[in-house]
C-alpha cells in the first residue's frame, strides 16, 4: 500500500480514527501549529481533539497543498464547493466554496468532473454528491502523543 491510501491508514492508526471520521477531515480541522486534529460529531456525536501524528505531520502539509491545488482548478471551471452543514450554510453562503472547508482526501478520479459523477449515482441534488466525493474543546491536553510517534 503507498501514496494517499498508506497516509489514510497511517491517520486512522494514529489517531484512533473510524473510516468516516478520515474520510470528513477537512483542512480546517487540522492544526499544524498545535499538531492537533479536530473531530466534529463522531459517531457518538461527540468532538474530539487527537493529537496530530509528528511522523506524517509532512506527508499531510503535501496532501493540504494538492487539495488546495485541485480546489483552485476546480474553482477555475465553476465547480469546487463542497457540502456545508445545513445551518452554517445558511449563516455562511459562501463556505462551501472556501479552501479551509475542502475535504483533505477527496476522491475524485482524475479528470471526472462533479456533474458526471451526480449523474451516473442518479442524484437530483449536487449537494447530495458532494457528501460521497470525499474518502475544539482545548488545544493542548498535556503531553498525549499519537501511538505511530512511538
Amino acid at each position: 500500500m503507498t501514496g494517499i491510501y498508506q497516509l489514510i491508514v497511517k491517520l486512522m492508526y494514529g489517531c484512533g480514527l473510524r473510516m468516516k471520521e478520515a474520510q470528513y477531515i477537512r483542512i480546517k480541522d487540522i492544526d499544524f501549529g498545535y499538531d492537533k486534529i479536530y473531530i466534529w460529531d463522531s459517531k457518538s456525536l461527540k468532538d474530539r481533539t487527537l493529537p496530530l501524528p509528528l511522523k506524517i505531520k509532512d506527508e499531510l502539509k503535501i496532501q493540504v497543498e494538492k487539495v488546495k491545488e485541485i480546489h483552485q482548478k476546480d474553482l477555475e471551471n465553476g465547480y469546487g464547493s463542497v457540502y456545508i452543514p445545513y445551518a452554517l450554510e445558511r449563516k455562511f453562503p459562501k463556505a462551501k466554496f472556501e479552501t479551509k472547508w475542502q475535504y483533505v482526501f477527496p476522491i475524485l478520479q482524475n479528470g471526472t468532473d462533479i456533474r458526471s459523477i451526480q449523474e451516473l449515482l442518479g442524484h437530483k441534488s449536487i449537494e447530495t454528491t458532494m457528501i460521497y466525493t470525499h474518502v475544539v474543546k482545548e488545544l493542548n491536553k498535556g503531553d498525549i502523543k499519537s501511538p505511530l510517534d512511538f
